[in-house]
């Protein structure tokens, strides 16, 4: 039997065919032995010309093992899970279709897996903009220890159904224990297009990211309000109730779960509703993003309370069954 691949990048994509083709010749250029990786394309449901693209690399490099898989459940996290299903190697790198990689990405992000208990590793992303820069971007920019990130452009779509993505996955690697690593010269270049420099993307990003905190917050344990009886649940935990009890209340009591899931919500409002009161132009900008997240948990929270199918999604144990 041969030995497994150290590597299986895979590459969600959804109309941006414009993009892909050079995205993967920059994966494909890597400093790591080419038959010691694979490529795995999920074709996200694309309308475009993203199957002629992808043929057309496997072509020009006949000697990288591209495949190309379909996927027609609309939804990075489909995608991701589809690939992730079918892959070969034992480190899984997810990436994006609009991004372009160095070609020490794959060698450095190895040498982080030569500790046992590291899980996860990632590295440094440089944005490059196709357009002009408006001033509030720099309002977003948020210092880190290793340098300043921009998370404001890593989701790019809106759905009802959509999960915490990687950010979620992470949440419970490290509630196990493990650990993550960030490779500075691991480096990739993200190309911002000019129609995502705009307040009306950034309006659908933030409403998208308050779904995110809604199906996260519904998933994972909330600490405990001991001082407010009202979020006692049937099994005695009060808000602070474990996926296990969420599992329950939804099998039995939809009725009370709802109730938990309305207090929830009227939590984030009312605390939404006490941050930013200064009056400077950056708080004010704040604020409003702000209220574009609320709007958006608002919005996932109605859902799940009127729809019993959403609310069996949000909280299913197995997203690969």
């Amino acid at each position: 039997m041969s030995e497994p691949l150290t590597y299986t990048v895979i590459v969600p994509t959804f109309n941006r065919c414009d993009m892909l083709g050079d995205s993967l010749r920059s994966i494909a250029a890597q400093d790591w032995p080419l038959d010691d990786m694979e490529i795995v394309v999920v074709d996200n449901a694309s309308t475009d010309d993203t199957p002629e693209v992808i043929q057309k690399v496997q072509a020009e490099l006949p000697e990288v093992t591209i495949r190309s898989l379909y996927e027609k459940r609309p939804g990075l996290s489909f995608a991701r899970n589809t690939g992730v299903l079918a892959a070969h190697g034992s480190l899984l790198v997810l990436t994006d279709d609009d991004v372009f990689w160095d070609s020490g990405v794959l060698s450095n992000l190895k040498s982080a897996f030569d500790d046992s208990d590291v899980v996860g590793a990632t590295g440094c992303t440089v944005p490059e903009f196709e357009g002009s820069v408006p001033s509030w971007l720099g309002w977003l920019w948020l210092k880190q220890p290793f340098g300043r990130c921009c998370g404001t452009y890593s989701l790019l779509a809106f759905q009802r159904w959509q999960g915490d993505g990687e950010t979620g996955l992470c949440f419970r690697l490290a509630e196990k224990g493990g650990r993550f690593r960030f490779m500075a010269q691991s480096r990739i270049t993200h190309r911002i297009a000019a129609s995502r420099l705009s307040l009306e993307f950034l309006q659908r990003r933030m409403f998208f990211q308050g779904i995110v905190n809604s199906y996260h917050l519904l998933r994972c344990p909330v600490a405990s309000d001991e001082s407010d009886s009202s979020v006692s649940v049937a099994t005695g935990t009060g808000l602070g109730n474990t996926f296990q009890s969420l599992l329950h209340l939804m099998r039995n009591d939809r009725g009370r779960l709802i109730e938990i899931i309305q207090y929830r919500t009227d939590r984030m409002v009312a605390s939404v509703r006490n941050v930013y009161r200064n009056a400077s132009p950056r708080h004010q900008f704040l604020r409003q993003l702000s209220r574009w997240e609320q709007d958006g948990f608002s919005y996932h929270r109605a859902e799940v309370s009127a729809d019993p199918a959403l609310l069996e999604r949000v909280l299913l144990e197995n997203y690969f069954d």
